[in-house]
């Protein structure tokens, strides 16, 4: 038996025009027939240039948003605690760590959920919105001496009094160590 190099040469024509028309797919023997699929690859859209370098120049602004959203979550934390359990008084008020675990923890959660609704889920963001909420803990206490009417009107008067009871106005303060700015 012997093998006609045109029927070979005529062959190899014909894979190279199956595989020229079916570019970027994967063929799928299913029994005896050929099915053609496109390749995870083929299906995910083209990223433009432009789009990379907008990409590009706006991730380094989502550091900034997700430090705001760490930032402004304590307020909001604190604001609800307020209105659902109030505020011990001046001598009353707890000391030690817990207070601080405390808002430490509902600042995050609440980062945590304003996160999700921004679509902010890097491991990298939840590290900035930790550094929002801290910096949000460290001088948070100002609010009651450079805007006390307001103070009490968005946490509680107790609030505002503890606070003006507790720290000195125009500093960062944290476990003890107050800077003045």
């Amino acid at each position: 038996m012997s093998v006609s190099t045109t029927n070979f040469s005529d062959r190899l024509a014909r894979i190279e025009q199956t595989r020229l028309r079916h570019a970027g797919t994967i063929a799928l023997h299913v029994g005896d027939q050929e099915v053609y699929v496109r390749s995870l690859e083929a299906l995910k859209p083209r990223e433009s240039v432009g789009g990379r370098i907008l990409h590009n120049i706006l991730y380094p602004l989502s550091f900034v948003v997700a430090f705001a959203i760490g930032a402004i979550s304590l307020p909001i934390s604190v604001a609800i605690r307020a209105r659902i359990v109030a505020y011990p008084g001046v001598e009353e008020a707890a000391t030690g760590d817990a207070p601080l675990l405390l808002a430490l923890a509902l600042g995050m959660m609440t980062s945590f959920v304003l996160s999700q609704a921004f679509r902010l889920s890097s491991k990298e963001l939840a590290t900035a919105q930790a550094i929002g909420v801290w910096a949000a803990i460290c001088t948070m206490h100002n609010l009651a001496f450079w805007m006390p009417d307001l103070s009490a009107l968005v946490f509680t008067p107790e609030w505002v009094s503890l606070q003006t009871h507790l720290a000195t106005p125009d500093t960062f303060m944290f476990r003890g160590l107050v800077f003045q700015f």
